[in-house]
C-alpha cells in the first residue's frame, strides 16, 4: 500500500521514550517488513501538540488530511500508536471517520486491525481510546499537583518568565537589566500615565518588550510595547514579591521590585484596560495599541 506518517508528541511525554524520530523509525521499518512504500517526505509531524488538541489546533493532521483528500493514490495512514493521533476519543473517532469516508486506511505498527468495523475490533479500539484519555487525565492531574507542591515552598512553578526577571536553576531571580524598566512602568502609572501613553513613552526610547509566544509555544520579541503588555505587567502580584499558582499565595521579598498596594493598581489597570478599547475603537483600530 502506498502510505503516509503522522507523529506527534506533547508536553505532557517529556519522560516517555517515543520521541518523532522514533515514532519516524518504527513507521520506515513497519513498511519494509510488510512491503508497504511511504516516501520520507510524507510523514507529517506535530512536535509540542497535546493529544487532547481539537482538530483546529492539528496543523499537520489537517495537512495530511487535505492531503490525502487530494491524492487518490494514497491508500492510508500509519501511527505508531493509537495514542499518538489523539488522546480524545471524540477526536479520535472523527479522524477515522474522515478516512474511512474517503476509502482510506489507518495503520497502526502496535495495534492490528485499527479501523476494522468488526463490532469487538470497534470496541477494542473504543477502550484503547478511553484508557490513552485517563492517562492523560492523570498525567495532568500529577503534574498540577506537583506545581501547587511546589508553590507552597515559594518556588517558580515553570512557565513563561514574567518581564523583569530571569530563571536560574528554574527558580526566579531579579534581572538588574529589565527591572528598573518594571519600575519605570509603575511610576509612570503612579504619577497618571494611561497604559497606552506607557506603551508609547517605552516604544519612544527603543526598549525591547517581553517575549511573547508564537505557534508551536516558541517565544519570540512582539514587536513593540503595547497597552495589553503594560496592563499585564501592572497587573502581576509577583512585582510585589507575591508568588502564586492557583490557590497557592506565598510571600516572596526577595523578588519584590516595587512596593505600595497592587491590589489598588490592579483595580486601576483594569479602568486602563477599558479606556484603551474604547480608544481603539474611536480610531477604527482593532487589537493592540
Amino acid at each position: 500500500m502506498n502510505l503516509v506518517g503522522y507523529a506527534r508528541v506533547s508536553t505532557l511525554r517529556q519522560k516517555e521514550a517515543e520521541t518523532i524520530g522514533k515514532q519516524i523509525f518504527d513507521l520506515n521499518k513497519y513498511c519494509q517488513d510488510n512491503g508497504h512504500v511511504m516516501p520520507p517526505d510524507l510523514v507529517f509531524c506535530e512536535e509540542g501538540v497535546s493529544g487532547s488538541d481539537g482538530m483546529d489546533d492539528r496543523p499537520a493532521m489537517n495537512a495530511l488530511l487535505d492531503y490525502m483528500a487530494l491524492h487518490a493514490e494514497i491508500d492510508g495512514i500509519l501511527i505508531y500508536q493509537l495514542d499518538r493521533l489523539a488522546r480524545d476519543i471524540v477526536i479520535q473517532e472523527r479522524f477515522i471517520q474522515d478516512c474511512q469516508k474517503m476509502g482510506k486506511r489507518l495503520l497502526s505498527v502496535a495495534e492490528p486491525d485499527l479501523d476494522s468495523t468488526d463490532p469487538t475490533r470497534v470496541l477494542i479500539r473504543h477502550l484503547l481510546g478511553a484508557v490513552s484519555q485517563y492517562e492523560k487525565g492523570n498525567i495532568a492531574r500529577r503534574m498540577t499537583g506537583g506545581k501547587l507542591k511546589k508553590a507552597r515552598s515559594g518556588g517558580f512553578v515553570g512557565g513563561a518568565v514574567p518581564y523583569g526577571y530571569r530563571s536560574v536553576l528554574g527558580e526566579l531571580q531579579v534581572d538588574g537589566d529589565k527591572s528598573p524598566v518594571v519600575s519605570e512602568i509603575f511610576r509612570l502609572h503612579h504619577n497618571g500615565e494611561s497604559l497606552s501613553e506607557i506603551a508609547r513613552i517605552l516604544n519612544l526610547r527603543g526598549i525591547p518588550p517581553p517575549l511573547s509566544y508564537s505557534g508551536g509555544g516558541k517565544r519570540k520579541l512582539s514587536g513593540y510595547w503595547t497597552h495589553k503588555t503594560v496592563g499585564n505587567i501592572l497587573n502581576n502580584q509577583i512585582y510585589w514579591g507575591v508568588s502564586g499558582f492557583k490557590s497557592v499565595v506565598v510571600e516572596r521579598p526577595d523578588l519584590a521590585i516595587v512596593s505600595g498596594d497592587g491590589n489598588v493598581v490592579r483595580r486601576k489597570v483594569v479602568v486602563g484596560y477599558s479606556r484603551g478599547e474604547e480608544a481603539l475603537m474611536k480610531m477604527g483600530l482593532k487589537g493592540d495599541v
